[in-house]
């Protein structure tokens, strides 16, 4: 790609690009041959430069569908940016193919509509919806409305708009529409503490929609409450069941110790006359087992009711704050557990170590294990770049 270009458009030097356009005059056409990268017309459609716009699209009017590595357009650029001049320049761009730009969705569904929505960009969206309403209608790969994205971001001035939009043209099974989880833009609401806000924006005079709305926002308050509930059950239920198989092994049961003494013979384990024996016999000649059952069955127990803390803690929207020093504190926990394991018998050290770095790590593993996936998370973070490069 000519750097020259690419120059001018971060710039909207539309004199620059005159100068590079005498060259020739398929100059513009072999500087954007390069497939799957920001165009120009990308570059300057981010920042707004709606002179610069305007001249590339009078030039070659194509460019205006070309795609980027997230499949964006232009305009889903200009709406997530609110570049509200910039955005009626690209929709004057005359296609031949008569492509509406409106529809045309990036790699996750999405249309400028559902960008502009996101990021609560207001005068962008009552042009989109001016120019192509059923722009409205479009949902995401997951299944969401542009109401859905807007309530997701938190964005109520555009939930309004977008509420209003709907209603006006006739679009009323938007509102009750689900995404892929089930939920409507009402349920949403309410599990967003938004309900009050967004339940106003959202009345309608159909008394069903109504009462649906109601049923919803009641039906999610409920859930809520009981889902709060069983967690702090979880919470003191698991929290005992640490301190006690905790106490268990700083006071271990000393008929599985001989004297009281900490001490474990392991040696019998590999002693060969053991197996004349009967499992009594066996037992009894070799308390080892019994200690080595009760510090396995002790330690699983102990591992699982922290990690039922955990996710206990991290569910629990009003114990957010403090979910992550938890899940320090139980790594400590871990560590200091494995500590006692060491202390009940050195015979036993070269199960209590890998136990330490075993527990650590699948602590960790199942503390990320519903977080998104790699490739969410590398969508997410050019999503970002996108937004806030310029």
């Amino acid at each position: 790609m000519d750097e020259r270009m690419v120059e001018a458009a971060r710039l909207g030097d539309v004199m620059a690009l005159n100068r590079i356009m005498e060259e020739g005059p398929d100059i513009l056409e072999r500087a954007c041959s390069v497939h799957f990268a920001d165009s120009p017309l990308h570059v300057a459609a981010r920042r707004g430069k709606a002179e610069f716009v305007k001249q590339i699209v009078t030039l070659l009017p194509s460019l205006a569908t070309e795609t980027n590595q997230q499949a964006m357009i232009p305009l889903h650029l200009a709406s997530l940016e609110g570049h509200v001049e910039t955005v009626r320049e690209l929709l004057k761009a005359k296609l031949d193919d008569e492509v509406n730009q409106c529809l045309l969705k990036d790699d996750e569904g999405w249309t400028p509509l559902h960008c502009a929505s996101q990021k609560g960009k207001i005068s962008v969206i009552e042009e989109l919806i001016r120019t192509c309403p059923q722009c409205l209608e479009q949902v995401t790969g997951k299944g969401e409305t542009v109401l859905h994205v807007a309530v997701k971001a938190n964005q109520v001035e555009a939930v309004k708009v977008l509420a209003d939009s709907i209603k006006r043209h006739n679009f009323h099974n938007l509102l009750k529409a689900q995404d892929q989880k089930g939920k409507s833009a009402y349920q949403l609401a309410a599990a967003k503490k938004l309900q009050s806000q967004v339940v106003e924006v959202l009345k309608e005079d159909d008394d069903e929609i109504r009462k649906e709305c109601h049923i919803n926002i009641e039906g999610e308050r409920n859930k809520d409450s009981e889902r709060k509930s069983t967690q702090d059950a979880i919470l003191v239920v698991a929290t005992l069941i640490i301190t006690l198989t905790y106490q268990a092994l700083a006071s271990p049961p000393t008929t599985l110790f001989k004297d009281g003494s900490t001490k474990i013979d392991w040696r019998c384990l590999f002693s060969k006359k053991i197996s004349q024996y009967s499992l009594a016999n066996h037992l009894k000649e070799c308390p080892a087992l019994l200690s080595y059952a009760f510090l396995m069955f002790n330690t699983a127990i102990f591992l699982l009711s922290i990690y039922m803390v955990v996710l206990a803690l991290r569910d629990n929207c009003s114990l957010k704050k403090i979910s992550h020093v938890a899940q320090w504190l139980t790594v400590c926990l871990i560590l200091c557990y494995s500590v006692l394991l060491t202390a009940v018998s050195y015979n036993i050290v070269y199960f209590s170590v890998p136990f330490a770095i075993i527990g650590v790590l699948a602590f960790f593993w199942l503390s990320i294990k519903d977080w998104p996936t790699l490739k969410e998370r590398i969508l997410a973070a050019k999503k970002w770049r996108q937004s806030s490069k310029g």
